[in-house]
């Protein structure tokens, strides 16, 4: 009734089910998106190449009204492509003028399903040029997303190999620019090559232990399509060292280099933290 009243006094128009627009107001991209993200479902935000517009990438401005929702609640919206997805954590949503987009990093492994590698390569050196996100960024979203049969992720892991630390230093030279952060950042020295505390059979030894703090630090240099690959050992041995009551936190070997001091600060912090849950 109140909707009904409305519509009459201040003329507004069903432009979608539940969506209304005041008439005589011009039409737009973004209100296009506006309209999209209403109609398509509760939880829908802008994506692929709309978000990339949204974003500034280079090469992207208003085009096709493109949106990602949730399998059980997407619905077809007359003039734009609703995509759909098992996989939209909070984390991967931002907001641009108040629209609900994915992150830059969500934005840009979602282009890989719909542009060219080489193409997709362009995309991620501009965004790093313009500092709107890093490669290991992107890579991180890569991992949180790889899973088998998804569309673009072979494209993700060529693209960031081809970018990646070049020479990769060996265990022993990444180790030490490790401890040489630690050192920096006012932190108490790790305790080197440290047994795992998981289960006999898969123990092996950890990079670095706080073993007062329960966290175990490892730094990574592997490429990217090994550190996929290994994605699931990795996980089933973090797993067996909480049961223990440790936490695992990885570092990467381009975090080490290109951000030492976000990195210093990310391992202080979570040395703090344990610190007090500790006493």
């Amino acid at each position: 009734m109140l909707i009904r009243r409305r519509r009459q006094v201040e003329r507004l128009a069903a432009v979608a089910p539940g969506v209304y627009l005041l008439e005589g107001w011009p039409p737009s991209w973004r209100q296009s998106l506006w309209r999209a993200v209403l109609a398509a479902a509760d939880l829908a935000i802008v994506s692929h190449r709309s978000a990339a517009g949204l974003h500034g990438l280079a090469t992207f401005g208003p085009g096709p009204v493109e949106v990602l929702a949730p399998h059980a609640t997407c619905q077809r919206v007359e003039g734009a492509l609703v995509r759909r997805t098992t996989a939209l954590p909070d984390h991967h949503l931002t907001r641009v003028d108040g629209l609900p987009v994915t992150t830059v990093e969500r934005t840009i492994v979602d282009l890989a399903a719909v542009v060219g590698a080489k193409r997709l390569g362009q995309i991620l050196d501009d965004a790093v040029a313009a500092r709107l996100t890093t490669t290991s960024g992107v890579g991180r979203c890569v991992t949180e997303l790889a899973v088998r049969g998804r569309r673009g992720i072979a494209a993700c892991h060529s693209v960031l190999d081809e970018r990646g630390p070049g020479t990769v230093p060996a265990d022993s030279e990444l180790e030490r620019q490790l401890h040489t952060l630690v050192a920096s950042a006012g932190l108490p020295p790790l305790r080197r090559q440290a047994p795992h505390p998981g289960p006999s059979h898969n123990r092996g030894r950890v990079d670095g232990m706080w073993p007062e703090v329960r966290v175990i630090v490892e730094v990574d240099g592997r490429r990217w399509h090994t550190r996929i690959a290994d994605l699931r050992r990795d996980h089933q041995r973090d797993l067996d060292a909480a049961r223990q009551g440790y936490l695992t936190v990885r570092v990467l070997a381009e975090d080490v280099r290109d951000d030492p001091d976000g990195t210093a600060g990310a391992l202080r912090e979570t040395y703090v933290v344990r610190q007090a849950s500790a006493a």
